[in-house]
């Protein structure tokens, strides 16, 4: 099967980002978000910046992240005029040379970040000892993604297909017309506290995608302080029910306006970690 551009119709799609109750005293929302939709293509992504002490510049790490990611994607499915998804083989050629492009970028962009705004005296005193002993030493810090690490999380829907991409932790959620599922492959580096990261030296081995023909009712994702914010996964899977509810009867930027106020109340009484999510909703459904 063949899958073309062509027009999508009946899409809504927004991102935001909402700072966590733990993060309000320094106000730096490690979180980052954003969307992108024109006639063929619908696209949301969120990034969450760690909080690792090595990682100073995890908010700027995590914009950057979302804007290559949207920028990469609007190429990638303008430059595919036909994807034969029955070609798994080179299909999923087509993701990792696009993953490997998203990383290039982020890493040529943190880069020409650090060289333009060399690190301030505040941002040296919040990393850990060894990393300031390293850049009182050399005047650099060797290992220079560290100091941006964050995970990133891209979902995209298109005419015929959808797809996401994800690495490190966080959800990609979808709403079959059964159910709402994971898809998603599990990256099983990621447990507790511990994620995996552009940051990484092998970071590709970790990026991790899935498509499908067709269109979604809905697509999501959400970095980790959402899900964490629900004692379990069905409780996630109703609220986001409910966000697609709200979405189609009240309209889309009240809805968003709503959220925002929302995820405050559930950052305090929840996970007390930044929150963001992107929602792609077909209100035709």
């Amino acid at each position: 099967m063949i899958i073309g551009n062509k027009n999508i119709s009946n899409i809504k799609s927004f991102a935001l980002s909402q700072i966590g109750a733990s993060h309000k005293d320094y106000e730096i929302c490690e979180d980052y978000s954003g969307s992108y939709q024109d006639d063929i293509m619908s696209i949301v992504c969120v990034a969450d910046g760690h909080g690792d002490s090595r990682c100073v510049r995890a908010n700027i790490g995590s914009q950057i992240a979302v804007e290559v990611g949207i920028q990469a994607v609007r190429e990638f499915i303008s430059n595919q005029p036909n994807i034969d998804l029955k070609d798994t083989k080179e299909t999923d050629k087509a993701f990792v040379q696009l993953k490997s492009y998203i990383l290039y970028k982020w890493l040529e962009k943190i880069k020409e970040h650090l060289d333009y705004n060399p690190l301030k005296d505040d941002e040296r005193r919040l990393m850990d000892i060894e990393m300031q002993e390293e850049y009182e030493r050399d005047g650099t810090i060797k290992y220079f993604p560290l100091l941006y690490g964050s995970t990133f999380i891209l979902a995209c829907v298109t005419n015929g297909f959808y797809f996401a991409l994800q690495l490190g932790d966080g959800d990609v959620v979808l709403r079959t017309k059964k159910a709402y599922i994971f898809p998603m492959p599990e990256d099983e580096r990621c447990v507790g506290n511990f994620t995996t990261s552009l940051c990484n030296a092998d970071a590709i081995d970790s990026f991790r995608h899935f498509y499908e023909k067709g269109s979604p009712r809905a697509l999501f994702v959400c970095t980790d302080g959402l899900k964490n914010s629900f004692a379990e996964s069905k409780f996630l899977f109703l609220f986001l029910e409910k966000v697609g509810e709200n979405v189609l009867e009240s309209g889309e930027v009240k809805a968003v306006n709503d959220l925002s106020v929302f995820l405050d109340t559930l950052s305090e009484m929840g996970s007390r970690d930044d929150i963001s999510i992107g929602a792609i909703i077909d209100i035709g459904e």
